[in-house]
């Protein structure tokens, strides 16, 4: 799930919006610099509340997990709670964030990068920020 889509705005006028952001915003963005302010990285309100929108559906449908991103803060949360997972924004300044599942254990993890000084070379490391958790102690 991308996180805009639990946003009203983001998902009934979805078609306005993309004209808007396309033709329209860009151009405000480039010409004139002005900011998103809708952004949810730069709009705390605007976070919580498509948060307790997904919050809420989940509670709604049987505990049904959901794995979103895009909402600019990673969540990784512990058994028993509400089982929303989120990636937070994925791509950061030579890492990239993500939520991977192997062996029906879920993580959030991390990719980022390092110049290895003994090889004189850039390599990818890997870090595992939550988890391994078994996946049936979020049912």
């Amino acid at each position: 799930l991308h996180g805009h889509q639990a946003d009203y705005m983001n998902y009934v006028h979805w078609k306005f919006h993309r004209f808007f952001v396309r033709y329209i915003w860009k151009n405000l963005q480039k010409w004139f610099g002005i900011r998103d302010p809708t952004s949810p990285a730069k709009n705390y309100k605007g976070l919580i509340r498509v948060e307790k929108k997904l919050n809420t559906w989940i509670i709604n449908n049987n505990n049904q997990m959901i794995i979103c991103g895009h909402t600019h803060r990673p969540r990784f949360p512990d058994p028993g709670d509400i089982p929303l997972f989120n990636d937070g924004s994925c791509v950061h300044p030579n890492s990239i964030i993500g939520i991977e599942i192997v062996d029906l254990k879920i993580s959030l993890i991390k990719w980022y990068e390092h110049f290895d000084e003994q090889t004189n070379k850039k390599i990818i490391k890997k870090v595992i920020l939550e988890g391994p958790t078994a996946l049936i102690k979020f049912t």
